[in-house]
């Protein structure tokens, strides 16, 4: 579509994220089989070191942009901070494969006990979602009502004002109303959950997006995008359930 060459440069590649994600996370999993299961006191230490270094992240972040915003930096603290920022966010990634696995079975274990989707032991689909920022998304609209016309994911790295350039394009060529907007979480497989230093706030996106996977086999969730209605449908049960 015209929407979609427009944001051509900046579009997110989802079947690339998807197959390398989803090898490297069974690939994962296979090998922590073989290996032997963590204890419960291994599981907590990873879940602590993990909201560590995220609770980190987030302080040197903010202090980071809090001295760009004020000009108070040298470039030497801002090289520095750049290099702790870059070494947090390492050693984070070096425990996502582990605590990703412990929050997975956390999700499984309450969706079987409240009978929601399994056989037996089996919940379908599996639970697996991937602590990642997701991509953004572009929406267009009409302009003389509230209209949402069409979708496109765009690269997470795209800046403000590459996103701000192709609004303005699409509001000068197709006369539409476009925003591109950041997710807190993406029904892809595995699913996008969007890091952060609040577990509760983890678990809720995790099994919120694992629903939207499960709803995909459904009538209710095959037509999701069929309309705003079913669109808000889908969204609402997903936050009861």
């Amino acid at each position: 579509t015209q929407t979609e060459e427009i944001a051509s440069p900046h579009t997110f590649n989802l079947v690339g994220w998807e197959v390398g994600n989803l090898t490297d996370k069974w690939t994962h999993r296979l090998t922590s089989i073989l290996s032997g299961q963590m204890s419960k006191d291994e599981e907590f230490k990873q879940l602590e070191r993990y909201f560590e270094a995220s609770m980190l992240i987030r302080d040197v972040q903010r202090s980071y942009e809090i001295d760009m915003a004020k000009k108070t930096m040298d470039a030497g603290a801002s090289f520095d901070l750049e290099k702790k920022l870059a070494h947090l966010k390492n050693y984070r990634r070096s425990l996502r494969n582990d605590v990703e696995e412990v929050l997975e079975s956390v999700i499984s274990r309450a969706i079987q006990d409240q009978d929601i989707s399994s056989i037996g032991k089996f919940v379908l689909p599996p639970v697996d979602f991937r602590l990642e920022s997701p991509p953004k998304i572009l929406v267009t609209s009409r302009r003389d009502r509230i209209e949402r016309l069409e979708s496109v994911l765009i690269d997470m790295s795209t800046t403000t004002t590459d996103s701000e350039k192709i609004e303005r394009i699409i509001g000068e060529e197709q006369n539409l109303s476009a925003i591109v907007l950041e997710l807190g979480g993406l029904a892809t497989y595995p699913t996008f959950v969007e890091e952060s230093t609040d577990l509760y706030q983890i678990l809720e996106l995790a099994a919120h997006e694992w629903l939207h996977a499960h709803f995909f086999f459904y009538p209710l969730g095959k037509n999701i995008e069929s309309s705003d209605e079913m669109r808000t449908l889908n969204e609402t049960i997903a936050n009861i359930v």
